[in-house]
């Protein structure tokens, strides 16, 4: 049974930073929304890595379940965690980010309000002293047009309510190593009505100029076949021409919001 007011969320990590991940699940205990249950997915192969995450000392409850791989299983992760979540609001969060106190009930609050499948902020992306740098997202409309051509909402800035969406697509495409967050959201803010939160409230950890995840998969040339990947998956999905009239023309009067 899902718990109405319960938001699960789901802690993806390889364990090879437990001072960041502290960081992270620190974030979400000191949230002013209580109602909640961690579920950490840890992928390695340790057990000693495994017994330090289950011995964190968290005043909130969590689990910790163990993906048994050593290869980049980051999807399969994500999916493990939503088929072990109890409540209505799911939510995700990388072991190198955080969010601010008021993060999850910004967004809890403006779906409640608003009765939207899904709210969203826009994050911060900050370098590891947590020093705010430049704006990645600048001069975006937040539109569906805009979100197709290239994301802006990133995986822990956002909270679904599994209410008002249909549970067989809560799945992300476990062949997806880069960009399976902009594939599994894309479709919602394309199909159900999403709620926009102004107040930047999460915090996104870059090392370098652009997404960890990208520089790796660079650096091992998986780069070029994760991207036609993700195109392909992409390119299922459209917006028919009236709406796209509609949308430029909401641009046009100013009625969309610009970054």
């Amino acid at each position: 049974m899902i718990d109405p007011n319960l938001l699960s969320i789901i802690v993806r990590t390889t364990g090879s930073n437990l001072t960041l991940l502290r960081k992270s699940l620190l974030s979400i205990e000191n949230s002013d929304y209580k109602t909640i249950e961690i579920i950490i997915i840890y992928q390695g192969l340790s057990l000693e890595k495994l017994n330090l995450i289950e011995n964190l000392n968290l005043t909130i409850p969590f689990k910790v379940i163990l993906n048994e791989v050593e290869f980049d299983d980051r999807s399969k992760n994500l999916n493990i965690g939503i088929q072990n979540s109890k409540g209505c609001f799911l939510a995700f969060l990388d072991d190198d980010d955080y969010v601010a106190t008021n993060h999850y009930s910004n967004l809890i609050n403006k779906i409640n309000h608003d009765k939207s499948s899904f709210a969203f902020c826009l994050s911060n992306v900050v370098n590891e002293k947590g020093d705010i740098l430049e704006d990645l997202f600048k001069n975006r409309y937040l539109d569906k047009v805009s979100l197709l051509k290239d994301n802006f909402i990133t995986i822990h800035s956002f909270v679904l309510d599994k209410r008002r969406i249909n549970i067989n697509f809560l799945k992300f495409k476990e062949d997806l190593k880069l960009a399976e967050d902009y594939i599994f959201i894309l479709p919602f803010y394309l199909d159900y009505k999403s709620s926009f939160v102004n107040e930047r409230t999460s915090f996104y950890l870059i090392h370098d100029k652009e997404s960890n995840s990208f520089i790796k998969y660079k650096e091992n040339n998986e780069f070029n076949i994760q991207r036609k990947l993700m195109k392909k998956y992409k390119k299922k999905m459209r917006i028919n021409i009236l709406e796209k009239l509609i949308i430029y023309f909401k641009r046009l009067i100013g009625k969309t919001k610009k970054v």
